[in-house]
């Protein structure tokens, strides 16, 4: 027998030179399971390489995966965990090849990928919880926006249907009067519109206005309904259409903190004579439709809310029986076809003198006319802008008079008796009731002491004429003087619930004269004041 003598360091160096792991190293042990190549002391612990040659050579504790057998142990540094994998050379010398690798460093990219996914994970939870968070905002917010919407909606509504109470909806207004006849429409672009008309009949006289706010929508609505409960308020004590838009203006100014407008016309038509007075405030000029077609003559007066100190101009015409006053907004006139071409004056006119040929001067039949013109040239182009129209014929039917008689009195009250005998002989004249001819006596007596007591300076003498006149209807009283202006139809009414001492001096005439006769009409003709007082005969 011989033996040989050889250095395995370089066997050491070359396996352990090949490890996948930084930790990792191999050993190599003889069939016995003695170490034949090792660490060395700088690469492994000792401890550890004792520990795994024990492992390798107790079989009990050994596991086997295709022929590779695995063992587990803690190393003694850390008390890190580790796995030897090793097996038997098939070929002689049968030595144990043994490879050493700590789970820390082997599973430290699998837990790095670990980690990277949940990092991954999470990263993509909180996206989705954030998707589903600004999901769920939105939704809400959508929710929200539709409540609100809805709200908006249902308060638009509710807007539109008070701003439509505003506006007179009852046609014929009038069916007990044989003297006027008034149509009127409008048709907001939106829910709520800027345009407005208005109307109403005080002693003989009727009020109107058309107007149209600059803008649209839920501001212009407002400054449309404070527009016409201004014109209301101040036409109720003001009869001459100047006066009337100057304190419009005034008023509007003052609260118009939005820089809004208002072009107004406002009218007042005296229905015993058919007398016009209005003003016009930068609105649309009215077309009078009777003998033929033509605008009514406006001043160019700048619109309501601009300059509190413009002075307004008064305008006057004579309305004759059959004419109706057309008034629109310049919703008619500016409403575009498809191809955004307008209306314009020049339709308004041909439709008016279609109309006309055609005898349909009643209200109601020149706006559906008007209405229908504007339908066909628009087509099917949204709404643009409000349009509004009103239609007013004076159509005045002259009763035959059946007593005609006057008397003139100085202005002296010794002249009372014969105005009483007088007003008694036109009460029996008609067949007039006791009661009825009391009352009327009394208040053309208010009436003409008035006139005597107040209406010249003193130590003056000065006239006053008293024409009565009658038909199968109506017992009426003119009472003219040319003393100072006075109309006593815009005296605020007297509150009689008050008690002599609470009560203001004044206005108690007036308040009789209102009561006992059924209508009372102020004019200011020719530097005369002519009051008007009628009683219907059969009440």
């Amino acid at each position: 027998m011989c033996g040989l003598d050889i250095d395995l360091t370089w066997l050491s160096d070359t396996i352990n030179s090949m490890h996948y792991y930084p930790s990792s190293f191999g050993l190599v042990l003889t069939q016995e399971g003695q170490l034949a190549v090792g660490p060395s002391a700088d690469r492994a612990d000792q401890n550890d390489v004792k520990q795994i040659m024990n492992l390798v050579n107790n079989r009990s504790k050994r596991e086997t995966s295709g022929g590779i057998e695995i063992a587990e142990f803690v190393g003694s540094k850390n008390q890190s965990e580790g796995t030897v994998y090793f097996t038997s050379l098939k070929e002689y010398p049968h030595w144990q090849v043994v490879l050493v690798n700590y789970d820390n460093e082997v599973f430290e990219p699998i837990k790095r990928m670990r980690f990277r996914n949940m990092i991954l994970i999470l990263s993509g939870l909180l996206v989705l919880f954030f998707i589903i968070n600004r999901f769920a905002r939105n939704e809400k917010r959508l929710r929200q926006a539709g409540i609100k919407q809805t709200r908006i909606d249902s308060e638009l509504h509710i807007a539109s249907a008070i701003q439509q109470t505003m506006l007179p909806k009852t046609f014929p207004p009038f069916p007990e009067r044989n003297d006027i006849d008034i149509y009127g429409s409008l048709v907001p672009a939106k829910e709520v519109g800027g345009d407005l008309f208005d109307f109403y009949i005080r002693d003989e006289k009727l009020f109107f206005c058309i107007g149209d706010v600059s803008g649209k929508g839920v501001p212009a609505s407002l400054f449309m309904a404070v527009t016409r409960s201004v014109f209301r308020t101040v036409s109720a004590h003001e009869s001459m259409p100047e006066r009337i838009m100057t304190t419009i203006n005034k008023t509007m100014y003052d609260m118009n903190k939005t820089f809004m407008f208002v072009t107004l016309f406002v009218g007042v038509l005296d229905l015993p004579t058919g007398r016009l007075y209005y003003c016009n405030a930068g609105h649309d000029a009215p077309l009078l439709v009777g003998a033929g077609v033509g605008e009514l003559p406006c001043d160019p007066n700048i619109p309501v809310g601009v300059r509190p100190k413009w002075v307004y101009t008064l305008q006057e015409a004579q309305i004759f029986t059959g004419t109706t006053i057309f008034l629109f907004t310049d919703g008619l006139t500016e409403a575009m076809d498809v191809d955004s071409k307008q209306f314009k004056m020049e339709r308004v006119m041909n439709t008016a003198r279609e109309a006309l040929a055609n005898h349909q001067l009643e209200p109601k039949q020149l706006i559906d006319g008007m209405t229908e013109a504007v339908h066909q040239f628009v087509g099917e182009a949204e709404q643009s802008d409000d349009l509004t129209m009103m239609a007013i014929q004076y159509i005045k039917q002259q009763s035959d008079v059946k007593l005609l008689k006057r008397i003139m009195l100085t202005n002296d009250l010794k002249e009372v008796p014969k105005l009483n005998e007088f007003v008694t002989e036109m009460c029996e004249t008609v067949g007039m009731n006791h009661d009825d001819a009391v009352k009327v006596k009394v208040a053309i007596e208010e009436a003409v002491v008035n006139v005597m007591k107040y209406a010249y300076p003193d130590g003056t003498t000065g006239d006053v004429t008293i024409e009565a006149a009658s038909n199968d209807e109506r017992l009426k009283f003119t009472i003219v003087d040319g003393g100072k202006v006075f109309d006593p139809t815009v005296m605020p009414e007297v509150d009689t619930t008050l008690s002599a001492k609470e009560r203001r001096i004044g206005g108690l005439g007036i308040h009789i004269m209102r009561q006992y006769m059924d209508s009372m009409n102020y004019e200011r003709i020719d530097n005369l004041n002519v009051l008007t007082l009628s009683k219907n005969i059969n009440n």
